[in-house]
């Protein structure tokens, strides 16, 4: 018998925003979010988890651009 099942859907970029959970029965037991922000190259600085609506974390990140010669 199956346990639980686990829905994944991502953007254009392949990055995952959404995570679904389903018990045995097919029933939708949690929902996860995640929402990016993203500097002038299109790289996420800031993801934002939401379980159930509610927000759950906030990830940030800093990238240092160095210039090739």
């Amino acid at each position: 018998s199956l346990a639980y099942t686990f829905k994944y859907f991502y953007n254009p970029k392949g990055e995952l925003i959404e995570t679904r959970t389903f018990n045995p029965q097919g029933d939708l037991t949690s929902k996860l979010t995640q929402h990016f922000k993203t500097d002038a190259y299109k790289n996420w600085i800031e993801r934002i988890q939401y379980t159930d609506g509610k927000g759950s974390y906030i990830t940030e990140r800093t990238i240092e651009y160095h210039k090739s010669n």
